[in-house]
């Protein structure tokens, strides 16, 4: 019957006739669908694999540099420049040898003006005393005790003492001499070096003498005619460059000769600059008295005339 499909152009499965027609319908259906599914999925795989071959890459690049630790390229140093002043020792004669030498050790040719605190103790009576100095011949120096004060100075050509203390006697000559030396011995510090530093005309006052001794330290003697009637004598220990004392014999009229002797102590503690810490004080071979020095305070501003007479 021309209506009917025959039994050859149909295919059974599990049983089931199906013309082969459909059977092709369906399998060309389902390829398609194989072909879209397999497409999706080659997809899929290539976009998961694209972190790894990315993480690939990086660690090719990682590998491929150089991995030799980089050292960090030192500071480069700024030299501070020279403070003190480097002189051929050589160059010089004796006596500025050892006054170059002194003056580079201490510090005292930078300083220009100086003020430090400290105590005088003599007889178990102990004062205040405040020291004022500025360069290049002026000094100052004032002693406290209860409502007392004595202020005492030198304006580059005179001393001077207050005429309100009361401390003592000014008539008595001896005594105001003795105390001059022991107001010059106790500020002017670093009256050596800028006493010399002034010129010739100051350095003729200057004489080295021979070498001494000194309580177990070779000293070069420096003879100063320049500050007082008699001369001081200085004694700069030649393994340090450090001031150990100094002392003058002197005589008032009509008095018999008195010697004066500071014996400076070791440098202060911290101090940029080696300024003593004090010193012991010998009238005629006895100890007088005891200063110690106890702050120092430098580059201050300090006129002129705070250092003339009252």
């Amino acid at each position: 019957m021309a209506g009917k499909k025959s039994k050859q152009e149909s295919i059974f499965i599990l049983g089931h006739p199906m013309h082969k027609a459909e059977l092709y319908k369906i399998i060309a259906f389902v390829g398609c669908g194989l072909v879209l599914i397999a497409s999706s999925v080659a997809f899929i795989l290539r976009e998961l694999e694209s972190p790894a071959q990315v993480s690939a890459s990086a660690d090719e690049a990682v590998s491929i540099v150089d991995t030799t630790p980089i050292r960090p390229t030192p500071p480069t140093l700024i030299e501070e420049p020279e403070v003190r002043k480097i002189v051929d020792m050589s160059a010089l004669s004796g006596i500025e040898a050892v006054l170059e030498r002194h003056a580079r050790v201490t510090g005292y040719s930078e300083i220009q003006h100086m003020r430090f605190y400290g105590t005088y103790s003599s007889a178990g009576v102990e004062m205040e005393i405040i020291y004022m100095a500025k360069k290049p011949h002026f000094f100052r120096q004032t002693v406290m005790y209860r409502n007392i004060e004595m202020v005492a100075g030198y304006d580059g050509e005179q001393m001077w003492q207050s005429r309100a203390h009361g401390f003592f006697d000014e008539s008595d000559e001896s005594l105001v001499a003795m105390n001059n030396v022991l107001f010059m011995f106790g500020v002017a510090l670093p009256y050596l070096v800028w006493d010399f530093e002034k010129g010739v005309s100051a350095r003729s006052t200057f004489e080295l003498l021979d070498e001494e001794i000194w309580n177990g330290h070779r000293c070069s003697v420096i003879k100063n005619s320049g500050l007082f009637d008699d001369p001081i004598y200085h004694y700069i220990d030649k393994a340090t460059g450090l001031e150990l004392k100094r002392h003058m014999i002197y005589k008032a009229a009509g008095e018999a000769q008195h010697e004066v002797e500071y014996r400076y102590l070791s440098p202060l503690p911290g101090s940029e600059y080696k300024l003593p810490s004090g010193a012991e004080v010998y009238i005629d071979g006895a100890l007088y008295g005891t200063t110690k020095h106890e702050k120092f305070e430098m580059e201050l501003i300090m006129p002129d005339f705070l250092f003339q007479q009252r």
